[in-house]
């Protein structure tokens, strides 16, 4: 309760600052007036007894300085003082100001920004429901590493022998699909998937649904699930665009679902649609081309799931004898979708945090060399009674001045960077679209 009515006591002082001030002034000089009557009753002269009353008090100023450093408003209305000092100061010197601002722009901005996409890329898990459990999977040759697309035939066996997924998927290479039957045909951007697909990934559409166990088997129909945007863009967003049929390279598919906004997946850039692939039994090991990934049983650990799938793999090859022989491989996905730029980009980070580094260093430099300049201003602060704690806290309060506006354009260059990034940056870097600030 004390706390509570220091509090509204200070709020007081600081909106009725003149009323507070006048109040001081007043009830000290009612307690000066009382002391000097009643040494002019103990027989001291007007004169002696206002004397001796004001040398005990040390002076009215001292005391209404000690008065109000009690409350917390002091230190709120010092450091508002502190701050426009401060601005002042740094008003006085644009060079100095401009050159320091610019460095801690620059140097702030640059780490800002590629640290954005470093964490997006890197740091922060995938954007699906227990990322940690989703695994890339391939095969390569004994003597060469990697995870390398998988045949048709590895695929088929894994899929039918696995027990360690419960779920598994392919997507195949990103390609121009020909759209036609709704207006002038167009080149769109599409990727053929199985039917496990969005479930092995969890994510549920924004409308209808993804695909069903099943419907990548010979003999079914062709379906499709389209984008957000593409829903928007091609469809008007019709409500009622499920069970409509659009012909895909001279194909018909029927729409089963639109992604959520924003779903990109397995690219980095917009996609229009995810195309139901039917795999065929084939006649020898290849082709190759597959890009596969599962989702883990609970429990099961992703070096139990790669045994199993060398096993199948081994079967695989005593199949195709004739073939190459070949050994699975299992990653996380998350490591496999940045394997090729995650040292790029750890390097580029550095490099950019020595630039901050120099940043910071150019402009200690030029604040000590700014304070040799000011040795004169400090000296007479002291001299008129200044405290090196009162100097000290100065000198920092227009260091944060200038850290804090510095860091605000920072952050500006920062977004502007990111945007530029985004537009004109390698569009085969994977996660762009989780990029921000």
């Amino acid at each position: 309760m004390q706390v509570f009515r220091s509090f509204v006591a200070g709020v007081k002082n600081l909106f009725r600052r003149n009323a507070a001030e006048r109040e001081l002034d007043a009830e000290l000089r009612s307690y000066m007036n009382e002391s000097a009557a009643n040494k002019v009753a103990s027989g001291a002269t007007p004169e002696e007894a206002a004397r001796e009353a004001k040398l005990e008090m040390d002076g009215l100023e001292t005391v209404k300085h000690e008065v109000r450093s009690v409350g917390w408003e002091f230190t709120l209305e010092t450091l508002i003082q502190d701050v426009r000092y401060g601005v002042r100061m740094l008003r006085k010197s644009p060079s100095f100001t401009l050159v320091a601002l610019a460095a801690i722009a620059l140097g702030i901005g640059a780490n800002t920004a590629i640290f954005s996409v470093v964490n997006a890329i890197l740091l922060q898990p995938l954007p699906y429901p227990e990322p940690n459990r989703l695994i890339s999977v391939g095969t390569h040759e004994r003597h060469i590493s990697g995870i390398h697309p998988m045949g048709v035939a590895d695929f088929l066996a894994w899929r039918d022998r696995q027990k360690s997924f419960e779920h598994v998927a392919f997507f195949d290479q990103i390609t121009g699909v020909s759209l036609s039957g709704l207006g002038e045909p167009e080149q769109i951007r599409g990727v053929r998937v199985n039917a496990e697909f969005f479930a092995t990934l969890g994510v549920s559409p924004l409308k209808g649904r993804g695909f069903i166990t099943g419907e990548d088997r010979p003999g079914n129909p062709g379906v499709v699930v389209v984008s957000e945007r593409f829903w928007r863009d091609h469809l008007n967003s019709d409500p009622a665009v499920l069970g409509r049929s659009i012909t895909l390279n001279g194909k018909p598919y029927q729409i089963v679902g639109v992604t959520p906004a924003g779903f990109r997946f397995p690219s980095s850039s917009p996609l229009d649609v995810w195309m139901i692939r039917t795999l065929y039994p084939p006649e020898g090991r290849p082709p190759f081309g597959l890009l596969a990934f599962g989702r883990l049983k609970p429990g099961v650990t992703p070096q139990a799931a790669q045994a199993e799938l060398n096993t199948i793999v081994g079967q695989v090859s005593k199949q195709y004898p004739d073939s190459t022989e070949l050994v699975g491989e299992t990653m996380p996905m998350k490591q496999w979708l940045v394997k090729n730029v995650s040292t790029a980009l750890y390097v580029l980070l550095g490099a950019i945090a020595l630039v901050l580094v120099i940043a910071v260093v150019n402009v200690a430099n030029l604040m000590l060399a700014r304070a040799t300049v000011r040795r004169r201003e400090i000296s007479v602060r002291m001299a008129l009674g200044a405290s090196r704690k009162r100097i000290l806290r100065q000198l920092l309060t227009e260091s944060l001045v200038l850290s804090i506006t510095g860091g605000a354009l920072g952050i500006v260059l920062a977004s502007l960077a990111i945007r530029a990034f985004l537009a004109f940056g390698p569009g085969e870097l994977p996660r762009l679209e989780e990029v921000g600030i």
